[in-house]
């Protein structure tokens, strides 16, 4: 929860593999399991990193899903 900009967030916590320097981390979302938009992407700095990533859910929001996609 976000309380100063009184918004629930979804919070999604992983490692990125420092030396895997082809691996590409994209958090998305979705309202549907249909659609998913894309919020944020890392990759790898040479040194291992653990990333929490926030993403506010809409409001009016019912439903809210947050996955990680990982591709070379």
């Amino acid at each position: 929860y976000d309380a100063a900009a009184a918004t629930p967030l979804l919070n999604l916590t992983f490692t990125i593999r420092p030396y895997a320097t082809d691996l590409t981390y994209t958090v998305q979302a979705s309202t549907d399991l249909a659609n998913w938009t894309t919020l944020s992407t890392y990759s790898a700095t040479g040194v291992k990193q653990t990333v929490t990533h926030a993403a506010p859910v809409p409001l009016g929001a019912t439903r809210y899903f947050v996955r990680l996609q990982v591709q070379p």
